[in-house]
C-alpha cells in the first residue's frame, strides 16, 4: 500500500484489536491468541485498520473447539450367552456440537448405535477369551476425534461335571470324588478349579480340597434326602454355587 504523497512512498498501516477475547493481541499485523478450555465456543472479533486517512474494519466469529474425550471404562467382562450393553461415554465442552460414535471390530454380530454410543453383542462359546476393539468419538470437526482401545473378556463360569451324586447308606462310610472344570476344560484341583464345602445337613462330613474327595458317615436319623452345597471357583474370578441331593438308604441289601 502506497501513500497518497507519492507512489514511491509506502503507507504505514496501523492495526487495532477493537473486540476480542482476553489475552488476544496483534503483533506484526497478526492476531495472536492461545485459547484455553474455558474459551470453548464462539468469540466475536473486530480488527480495525487505519492508514492515516481512512479506517476500515473486519468483523468475524472465531469458534474455539474442544476435542471430545472418551471417559468410559476400557475393560469389560461378559459371560457367554449374556447380551452386552455398553455405552461409550465422552466429554465435550461444546454443547452446540453433536457427537458421533464409531467402532472398529472383527467380532461377529457386534453392533453400535452411532448416535448414542451403545454397543450390542451376545458372545458365543467360540468367543471365550480376551478381545480388543477400537471405539471412537467425533464432534464433526477435522482432527477432532478421540479413540480408545476397549478390552472385552468373554468368560464361562466353571462347572461341576457331576449331574447327580450316588446314594449312600446309614452307618456305611460314603466316599465320592467331585469333578469340575473351568471354561478351558482344565480340571486339576487347587490349580485349575477350587471347590469348597459351603453347607450340609449331614452331621459327620469332611471334604478334601486337594483331591476333591467327599467323605460322609450318614446316620439313621439322616435317612431320606439330604443336601450338600459346594462353591466352585476358577483362576479368572468366576464362581458358582450348587446344591446336590444325596439319598440315604437304610441298608445296601
Amino acid at each position: 500500500v502506497y501513500s497518497p504523497q507519492g507512489p514511491e512512498i509506502k503507507n504505514d498501516m496501523i492495526y487495532f484489536l477493537s473486540m476480542g477475547p482476553n489475552q488476544m493481541y496483534i503483533n506484526q499485523n497478526r492476531a495472536r491468541w492461545i485459547p484455553t478450555q474455558e474459551d470453548t465456543g464462539p468469540h466475536q472479533i473486530i480488527i480495525e485498520v487505519y492508514d492515516g486517512l481512512e479506517k476500515t474494519e473486519q468483523n468475524f466469529t472465531l469458534f474455539v473447539n474442544d476435542v471430545p474425550t472418551i471417559t468410559s471404562n476400557d475393560q469389560l467382562k461378559v459371560e457367554v450367552g449374556e447380551e452386552l450393553h455398553h455405552f461409550v461415554k465422552a466429554r465435550d465442552r461444546n454443547n452446540l456440537t453433536a457427537l458421533t460414535y464409531g467402532i472398529n471390530s472383527s467380532l461377529d454380530n457386534m453392533l453400535m448405535n452411532a448416535k448414542t454410543g451403545e454397543i450390542f453383542w451376545t458372545p458365543q462359546k467360540k468367543d471365550i477369551g480376551e478381545h480388543t476393539i477400537e471405539v471412537s468419538v467425533s464432534d464433526g470437526f477435522d482432527l477432532s476425534k478421540d479413540k480408545q482401545t476397549l478390552t472385552i473378556f468373554v468368560y464361562e463360569r466353571p462347572k461341576f461335571l457331576d449331574k447327580t451324586f450316588p446314594e449312600g447308606y446309614a452307618g456305611v462310610e460314603y466316599n465320592h470324588t467331585i469333578h469340575a472344570e473351568d471354561m478351558y476344560g482344565k480340571s486339576i484341583p487347587q490349580i485349575d478349579v477350587f471347590i469348597s464345602l459351603e453347607n450340609s445337613n449331614f452331621q459327620e462330613i469332611k471334604f478334601n480340597k486337594e483331591t476333591n474327595g467327599l467323605k460322609i458317615i450318614p446316620t439313621y436319623e439322616e435317612l431320606g434326602t439330604q443336601y450338600v452345597t459346594f462353591e466352585l471357583k476358577d483362576n479368572y474370578e468366576n464362581k458358582r454355587s450348587e446344591s446336590f441331593p444325596i439319598q440315604v438308604l437304610s441298608s445296601p441289601c
